[in-house]
Order: C-alpha cells, then structure tokens, then sequence
C-alpha cells in the first residue's frame, strides 16, 4: 500500500498538529506580510548600495586619470612682441614653450575686430607640426574677431616632436580704426589646449599681449624747387665791313697833297 501523501500547511500561529506516521508531509512554510517587505527591502537597499560603490569607485578613477594627464605638463602660450603701437601692418608670432614633446596644438586668438584686424593670411611655421586640422581664414577671422589653428604632428616625425620653445606661425596686424591711444588686447582664447606625445593634456599658461594704436603721420610733401631753363639766344654776327683804300696823288714838290677818299660800297 502506498503511503498517503499528505500537503501540511504550517502557520506561525503556535498550535500543534497531529502527527501523520503513514504519510509523506509536505510541508508550506508561510510568512506574513509584513516580513515579506522587510525582506524585499533589504535586498533593494543592498542593491543600491553595491550600484553606487560601484559609480563612486568608477567615478574616483576617471578623476584621478584626468588629474594624472592634466598634470603631466605645462605650456606656455604668448604673443611676440607683447607690447607695442601699431600705425600700419605689422608681423607678430605665436610662440609655445612646453616641458614635454608636443603632439598637438589647438590655439584660438581673439581681438576687437573694430580696432584691430588681419591684413595677411596666417602663416604656419613650424615644419614638424604640419597636419593642419583647422586653420581659420583672414576673412573669417576678422569678421569673428578671432581665428584659430589647430596642427598636429606628423607621425613620421614622433621622434622629432618639438620641446623647449618655439614658433607655431605668424599673423599680420593692422589698424581698424583712427582712434589715436586706443589699446586694443590680443588675447588667448578658453578653447587653447596642448597635447603631448602620451595623449596628456598640458596646462595652459596663457600671455597676452597690448597693441596701442597711433596714427601715422601724413608726410609734409617736399617743395620740388624747378630751376628755370635758359634758352640760348642767337648773338647776331658782326660782319666785317670793306674799308676803302686811300690812294695818293702825287704833288709836286713843296706841296702837300690832300687824300681824296674813295666812295665806300655798299654792304
């Protein structure tokens, strides 16, 4: 005879129930409501609480990576000459002065288009650096009040890659205005940034630079002085004119004789 199977539901209520010696007991333990959400709760709460070790310890890392990149070096961005006036068109460069090899440069310049403006395209001077990825044009630049380059270093040079200071191009300025003593600023812009060979992003130490503008003075013209020509007059010639021959006649003795002049021909 098989044994009866029998399904027992055990409650937590404190009573006793017969015992079944011929039968298979099943037993269905259940709980009340209450310790179901205090459960639930608790594996929640462990659920949030590993996610945001896990963010916080994300988080720590990428900041102490970027801390790490942005500290591996500084570059120094200034403008030569730093001071001076401006009358006319005049050449001023972009200089760079790192402690690490270069492997990209993003510099943005900025100025008051309605004092000062370019009157050359700009000219990129540095032959390793010769990938150009941006390079804004004169007419952009003086509509924007600012222009921008941004060169990359040629990956069959790595192991030239530039260091120390040097020249990155060179830029024309010129007057705008008539404004005698305004000063007009050259300045670096937010945007500038520095990378070196290991993909670490440089400090940027930016100088800017003044530019007083003068007024060129007009010349006073030179008086041209014109010595008066001499025109050569025709002196007449003098011809010489036929004097007429005085003969004698002869006299008798103890006489004198008197010259009878001889009529003159005419010219």
């Amino acid at each position: 005879m098989k044994p009866k199977i029998l399904i027992q539901e055990q409650i937590d209520d404190g009573k006793q129930y017969p015992d079944q010696s011929n039968s298979t007991i099943i037993v269905k333990h259940h709980t009340t409501l209450k310790e179901f959400f205090v459960i639930l709760k608790q594996k929640i709460l462990y659920l949030i609480l590993m996610s945001a070790m896990i963010s916080i310890g994300a988080s720590l890392s990428f900041i102490q990576d970027w801390r790490s990149k942005a500290a591996l070096g500084t570059a120094t961005l200034r403008v030569v000459p730093a001071t001076g006036s401006l009358s006319s068109s005049k050449l001023y460069q972009i200089w760079l002065t790192v402690d690490k090899p270069v492997a990209f440069a993003h510099v943005e310049v900025m100025f008051n288009p309605d004092l000062i403006k370019l009157s050359q395209n700009l000219t990129l001077t540095n032959s390793v650096l010769n990938r150009v990825v941006v390079q804004t044009s004169i007419a952009e630049a003086n509509m924007a009040g600012k222009f921008v380059i941004a060169i990359g270093l040629d990956p069959q040079q790595k192991t030239n890659a530039p260091t120390g200071s040097f020249k990155l191009a060179d830029f024309y300025l010129t007057p705008n205005a008539a404004l005698q003593g305004q000063i007009a600023t050259v300045a670096f812009g937010g945007s500038s940034g520095v990378t070196d060979l290991d993909a670490g992003i440089m400090t940027i130490i930016p100088l800017d630079a003044t530019v007083t503008l003068i007024l060129d003075p007009t010349p006073t013209p030179t008086p041209i002085v014109t010595q008066p020509v001499v025109s050569p007059t025709n002196t007449p010639s003098i011809r010489p004119t036929n004097t007429p021959t005085v003969r004698l006649t002869p006299t008798p003795r103890g006489q004198r004789s008197t010259p009878k002049p001889k009529p003159t021909k005419k010219l």
